[in-house]
C-alpha cells in the first residue's frame, strides 16, 4: 500500500530539557529527580518518604536473582530419583496460616 502526497511527521520532542536530553543528564541531577521534580509550568513534586522507600524495594528486588538455581538443581534431581517427599501435614499448615493472615490483613 502506497500512500502518496503525505510527508512524515517531524518527531514529538519534549518541552523539558531534561526529558528532551535524557541522555545528558548529570548523576546529580538524576538523583535530584528522583526525590523532587519541577514541571514545565513551576510545579514541584516531590515523593514522600514512604514512596522513596517502595522505591528502593522495587529496585532491590529487581536486582535480586530470580532463582536459588543450585536448589532449584538438587530438587529437580531429588524429583528424578523419587527421592523428593514433603510432608502433607506441612502444606496443610502452611497454607492453614497463610490465609489466618491474609484474613485478619
Amino acid at each position: 500500500m502506497k500512500v502518496s502526497g503525505q510527508e512524515p511527521k517531524p518527531p514529538i520532542t519534549s518541552y523539558d530539557p531534561r526529558v528532551r536530553d535524557a541522555g545528558s543528564v548529570r548523576p546529580d541531577e538524576q538523583a535530584r529527580s528522583r526525590d523532587a521534580s519541577t514541571g514545565p509550568g513551576g510545579e514541584r513534586v516531590e515523593l514522600s518518604e514512604r514512596a522513596r522507600e517502595v522505591q528502593r524495594v522495587r529496585e532491590a528486588v529487581q536486582a535480586a536473582p530470580d532463582s536459588d538455581v543450585e536448589k532449584v538443581e538438587r530438587l529437580r534431581q531429588a524429583v528424578a530419583r523419587g527421592t523428593y517427599h514433603v510432608p502433607a501435614e506441612e502444606i496443610a499448615g502452611r497454607l492453614f496460616r497463610e490465609t489466618l493472615i491474609d484474613a485478619t490483613l
